[in-house]
């Protein structure tokens, strides 16, 4: 999909996921790995609208990892969400809505687990929401996503 306007698009506070099986099964250092190409996740609560991400789960719902594909974030100020500025997005590795509680899948200003940006809240306080999201759709839909990965590894 085209990104015209956020209006356009999606509405605040929304995330989606495209398509809604661009998903696929690799293993990394012998471990199995669930890629939700968000499952991609898109939100568009960023200070310059869109945020594209890959997440990266084990099958139990660990993030493995987490990239930023594509924004339009400030320069010098939200774009410290990609890996080349800073280690920031790192810091989702290794957390799961169960080592997490859901009130701490936030920014620290507001009262969660991550750290923010000075003069940047905006983009970082989008990409946990949206990661906190998107392990959230994938413990609702868990069994589903495995199913199809055991399907097409299959074919």
């Amino acid at each position: 999909k085209k990104y015209r306007t956020r209006q356009q698009t999606c509405c605040k506070g929304s995330l989606s996921f495209w398509p809604a099986w661009q998903t696929w099964n690799w293993t990394l250092w012998n471990l199995p790995m669930v890629i939700l190409s968000t499952l991609a996740a898109n939100t568009c609560d960023g200070y310059s609208g869109a945020i594209r991400l890959l997440v990266g789960l084990d099958p139990d719902g660990t993030v493995l990892g987490v990239r930023v594909t594509s924004h339009k974030e400030t320069p010098g100020l939200g774009d410290r969400i990609e890996t080349k500025k800073s280690n920031w997005v790192h810091a989702f590795e290794g957390r799961s809505l169960d080592n997490t509680e859901r009130p701490r899948w936030n920014v620290k200003k507001d009262g969660g687990d991550f750290d923010q940006f000075t003069g940047a809240t905006i983009t970082p306080r989008a990409v946990v929401k949206a990661v906190a999201r998107t392990l959230v759709y994938y413990r609702q839909h868990r069994e589903e996503i495995l199913r199809r990965l055991h399907v097409e590894e299959r074919s």
